[in-house]
């Protein structure tokens, strides 16, 4: 939280969870998880309301997790850019991995402010690759 209230972006979209949010996944405010374990707290989308925190994990990922957003983003015909949602239970392949949302009109600037890791300007690709498939 004292990374988003660094910024203006991220401030205004501190996430307000309510105990209810909390016991629909088998939680409570004095929950203490185990080192390593991740417990997500939202279904899907439900992130894009505001409840996430960014990490940017370009340089760490498996090129197979870029290969799948690809590939759920042509699953779209005409689609020529989209945030792709992915849960995977690691950064170090694609197995496992799930899609759980195709975004044509999301918010990007949240990769622009990312909480932790360096910010992208991924709307300056996203752009150009549109530029070229409209010349096709």
């Amino acid at each position: 939280m004292s990374r988003r209230k660094e910024c203006a972006y991220l401030k205004a979209r501190i996430p307000r969870l309510k105990e209810a949010d909390l016991a629909r996944v088998g939680v409570d405010r004095e929950t203490l998880l185990a080192p390593g374990e991740i417990q997500q707290l939202t279904r899907g989308t439900e992130e894009h309301k505001g409840g996430s925190i960014s990490v940017d994990v370009l340089d760490t990922m498996a090129s197979e997790l870029g290969a799948l957003a690809v590939s759920a983003t042509w699953a779209f015909p005409g689609l020529a850019a989209a945030a792709v949602d992915i849960v995977a239970p690691s950064l170090d392949s694609a197995e496992a991995g799930r899609v759980t949302a195709v975004l044509p009109g999301a918010d990007i600037t949240e990769f622009q402010y990312p909480a932790y890791g360096q910010p992208r300007r991924c709307s300056v690709p996203m752009l150009n690759h549109m530029l070229r498939a409209s010349i096709r």
